[in-house]
This record gives C-alpha cells, structure tokens and sequence, in this order.
C-alpha cells in the first residue's frame, strides 16, 4: 500500500489526526494537504466533509520508527566528592 510508504509532512499528518478526530468539513482545511490526502486514499470527500478511511486510520495507529522519534535526555547520578 503506496499510502503506508508515503512520507507525510507534520502539517499533513497533523491534517489527517484532526479529520479522524473531529470529521472536518472540506472548507476548513489546507486545499493542497486535502487533495493530498485524498489521493493517497487517506480520506475521502463525502457531502463536503472529510471523512478519514480505513487506511487513514490504520495509518494513525503506526508507530515511527525509534530512530524518528526523539530522545529524552537520560540522567546521570554522581556522586559529589564529599
């Protein structure tokens, strides 16, 4: 499936979380991230609202690769010299 393989901008992937979430209507998006989005077979256009598909919320549930996703800082304990 080309649309799992696909690199997503953060603006588009966030694009995508929002429509799952609240289903919005095609007005309230970024033309260029909708059209996108919809040939990537993420979502679909139903009555002017974007509607996320099966693979758009298969998609959500992928989890990056850890070298993509950022570190947190480790602690080291010292001990002082007195």
């Amino acid at each position: 499936m080309a649309s799992f393989r696909a690199h997503l901008s953060p603006n588009e992937e966030t694009t995508l979380r929002r429509i799952a979430i609240e289903t919005l209507e095609l007005a309230d998006v970024r033309d260029e991230h909708a059209k996108r989005l919809m040939a990537l077979g993420l979502v679909e256009a139903v009555d002017g609202l974007l509607i996320p598909t099966t693979r758009g919320l298969e998609r959500l549930q992928i989890e990056k690769p850890p070298g993509e996703r950022p570190q947190g800082r480790r602690l080291k304990f010292r001990r002082l010299p007195f």
